[in-house]
C-alpha cells in the first residue's frame, strides 16, 4: 500500500499484496475493474488484514492503474455503507486510473534514475577513498579495496560514527562535491539516513517549540515585531561560533557532551 486516506500511516509502504491476492490483487492480475455494491467482506476475492482491524467496508470499487497497457498499481474506492456505483462513476475512476498510472510510472522511472545517480556518486566516493589509501600507503588498488572491506567488517561502528567518518571523507573530496544522502542499516535492521555536507537540520519537536517560544518572547516587544524565526537561529549560531573561538570553548563543548548523553539516555 503506497497511499491511503484512512488512518493507517504505519501501514503505508509495509502492507503488501501478491498478484491475485484479495480484490486489489485480482484487479491487478486481470486488469479489470471490480464493483461490489454491498457486503464486500462476503466477496470470495476479499481478504481481511489484521493490520487494518476496523476496515470493514460494504461497497468497493477497484480499478487498475495503467501505463502503456501495463498495470502499475490499483486504486480502491471504499464505502462503509452499501452503494450502487453508477456507470459514470466506474468510467470516471477508470479514466483517473489511466491518468494516474502514467504519473506513477513517470515517478518510478525518475526514482530509478535518481537511485542510479546516487549509486554512481557513492561509487565515486569509494573510489576516492581507495585513491587516498593508495597514495598515502603506497599500495595497489585491490589491496586498498580489501583494506576498506576488512575495516568495514571489523570495526562495526555505530551508525553515527560511520556517518561521521564518511562525512569527514566527503569533506576531503574536490569541488564540486556531490550532494549525497547515506543510509546505514543498523544491527536492528532499521535504516538511518545521513545527508553528507551542508543540509537543513532535523529539529526535534521540543526544539521547534523552544525556538517558537523564544521568538514570541522577543517579538512581544514592538521594536522587534519584524523578526523571523530564522533571525533567532542566525543570531544563536553567530553567538555559538563566537563562544567556540573564546576561552569558554571547553565549557561549551562539555555542555554539548552532556546534552548528547541525556538525549541518548532518553532514546534508550
Amino acid at each position: 500500500m503506497s497511499a491511503s486516506r484512512n488512518s493507517h500511516p504505519e501501514a503505508i509502504g509495509r502492507l503488501k499484496l501478491n498478484l491475485g491476492q484479495g480484490i486489489t490483487g485480482w484487479v491487478a492480475k486481470h486488469r479489470q475493474p471490480v464493483v461490489v455494491s454491498q457486503d464486500a467482506c462476503g466477496d470470495p476475492r476479499f481478504q481481511f488484514f489484521n493490520e487494518l482491524p476496523e476496515d470493514r467496508f460494504e461497497s468497493f470499487l477497484s480499478v487498475p492503474l495503467l501505463s502503456r497497457g501495463r498495470v502499475v498499481g490499483v486504486i480502491n474506492l471504499q464505502n462503509r455503507a452499501p452503494h450502487h456505483y453508477s456507470h459514470d462513476e466506474i468510467t470516471l475512476l477508470s479514466a483517473i486510473g489511466v491518468l494516474v498510472g502514467g504519473e506513477v510510472e513517470m515517478a518510478r522511472l525518475e526514482k530509478e534514475n535518481s537511485d542510479l545517480s546516487h549509486r554512481l556518486e557513492v561509487r565515486k566516493l569509494v573510489e576516492r577513498a581507495k585513491g587516498i589509501l593508495q597514495q598515502e600507503l603506497n599500495i595497489a588498488e585491490q589491496e586498498a579495496y580489501l583494506m576498506l572491506q576488512r575495516q568495514s567488517q571489523q570495526l562495526r561502528l555505530p551508525a553515527d560514527e560511520q556517518a561521521k567518518l564518511t562525512g569527514d571523507a566527503w569533506e576531503r573530496l574536490p569541488e564540486p562535491k556531490p550532494r549525497l544522502t547515506m543510509e546505514i542499516i543498523g544491527a536492528d535492521g532499521r535504516g538511518h539516513e545521513y545527508p553528507l555536507g551542508p543540509h537543513e537540520p532535523r529539529l526535534r519537536p521540543s526544539h521547534v517549540e523552544l525556538l517558537h517560544k523564544v521568538w514570541l518572547e522577543i517579538t512581544a516587544d514592538p521594536r522587534y515585531a519584524g523578526l523571523h524565526h530564522y533571525d533567532v537561529v542566525a543570531l544563536a549560531l553567530e553567538e555559538l561560533k563566537r563562544t567556540l573561538n573564546s576561552k569558554d570553548r571547553e565549557a561549551l563543548l562539555q555542555q554539548f557532551n552532556s546534552s548528547a548523553t541525556e538525549i541518548a539516555r532518553r532514546v534508550r
